[in-house]
């Protein structure tokens, strides 16, 4: 099968980005943007004097602009020509032309390019996000496979990758077990703790959009004891599994 992502594919993400002002709603909901936190204080411990990031998959650009500070250097790009573009208008509080965005903190550049085919030279970033990525895209098996290799040649010899996906708890071993395989080496896998997050989210759809509930769903102090609560039961207890991997 041909790794690259067929016309499809490209499609189904540029209509939706197009289509939708934003998919996910991840700006409105405590359970996202602490994940978004988790990622940026991993790369800050990590890699505290970072020169260059690639973020992979900017969709609309929530966490693209988040990063604005985590690296002097920050690369990012999507599939979709339409991400790209709102994505840079996003972070157009720091802008000042189309390929390249100047801030006090960081420089940004864009590009639209497919995760499986990188257009940067090897051994450039210390830090590679995959993050809600390899599985949440749908690709085949032999296209994720394709992305590793590239994140695995696009990281310095002392860099890092960061996998961050949604699955059920037991597809975990198996999404491991894939990464395994590529060319990275896992260094540490951790559990977000949040199924009780999302869970809360899902039990209350039936009562609409009521005040309450999205006060709930916004709070990072109340999204944070559901995640307490969820520590309890082990891994079965997230949603989301963050791996750092790095060059074997």
């Amino acid at each position: 099968m041909n790794e690259k992502l067929n016309n499809e594919q490209i499609n189904y993400f540029e209509n939706k980005f197009r289509t939708e002002q934003e998919p996910w709603n991840y700006s409105h909901k405590a359970v996202e943007l602490l994940r978004y936190e988790f990622i940026l204080n991993l790369i800050r411990t990590l890699k505290p004097d970072c020169n260059n990031i690639l973020e992979v998959g900017c969709a609309l650009g929530e966490f693209t602009k988040k990063l604005n500070g985590a690296a002097k250097n920050i690369f990012s790009f999507d599939i979709s020509p339409t991400a790209v573009k709102k994505t840079r208008a996003r972070c157009s509080f720091l802008s000042n032309s189309k390929q390249e965005i100047i801030s006090n903190k960081s420089r940004y550049f864009f590009c639209t390019t497919s995760a499986t085919e990188f257009p940067f030279q090897q051994n450039v970033f210390e830090v590679v996000l995959l993050c809600d990525g390899i599985i949440g895209w749908e690709i085949s098996k032999a296209q994720r496979a394709e992305v590793l290799v590239q994140a695995f040649q696009s990281i310095t010899d002392n860099g890092f990758v960061i996998l961050t996906d949604y699955l059920h708890p037991k597809k975990f071993d198996e999404h491991i077990n894939e990464i395994k395989t590529s060319p990275l080496k896992i260094k540490k896998v951790i559990y977000l703790n949040d199924r009780l997050a999302y869970r809360f989210e899902t039990w209350f759809k039936g009562f609409g959009s009521t005040k309450v509930i999205k006060k709930l769903i916004a709070s990072k102090r109340f999204v944070r004891l559901l995640m307490k609560v969820s520590s309890l039961s082990g891994k079965s207890g997230s949603k989301h599994v963050c791996i750092i991997a790095a060059k074997k």
